[in-house]
């Protein structure tokens, strides 16, 4: 967890100290109440909750030369249960994205995606550590064609 804070903060300090103008940073915060008919997801003993969610939400767009793009993405979420019988009555969850695309030319251009996905122990009754984590990693080339350059 705290090496994903420490990524966090010198990857924006990176593109701020090496941007140009053209940048932009969004900061977000969103409360929301939501409620669960079955939240251990068992057929013997659907617990009904009502649970409070805190979503910190840190986006910035980075032009970090006039063909190169960066776009950054952390959003993690706080979720509070109202239930007693959970043994652990709060979830962690966060996601990261970047987003890196450079115009290497006139025809053809280069974008390098990544996703994280992070959830710390889920809530049910099965006693398995149910710590969750996912990466997506993508990079394509982007090429037009045209007449004079066709196959």
């Amino acid at each position: 967890m705290k090496i994903t804070y420490i990524f966090i903060t010198s990857l924006t300090l990176c593109c701020v100290a090496f941007g140009q103008q053209d940048r932009s940073f969004m900061v977000e915060n969103h409360l929301r109440v939501g409620y669960d008919d079955n939240v251990t997801q068992t057929s013997s003993n659907e617990d009904k909750v009502i649970y409070y969610t805190d979503i910190f939400n840190l986006s910035g767009k980075y032009k970090l030369s006039g063909r190169t793009d960066l776009i950054v993405y952390w959003q993690p979420e706080m979720r509070f249960y109202t239930m007693s019988s959970l043994d652990d009555k709060s979830l962690f969850l966060q996601d990261l994205y970047l987003d890196y695309a450079h115009e290497l030319n006139e025809k053809a251009s280069l974008t390098v995606t990544d996703r994280y996905r992070y959830s710390d122990q889920a809530v049910n009754d099965s006693g398995d550590n149910n710590q969750f984590a996912e990466n997506v990693f993508k990079a394509s080339v982007l090429y037009i064609m045209d007449q004079r350059n066709a196959v």
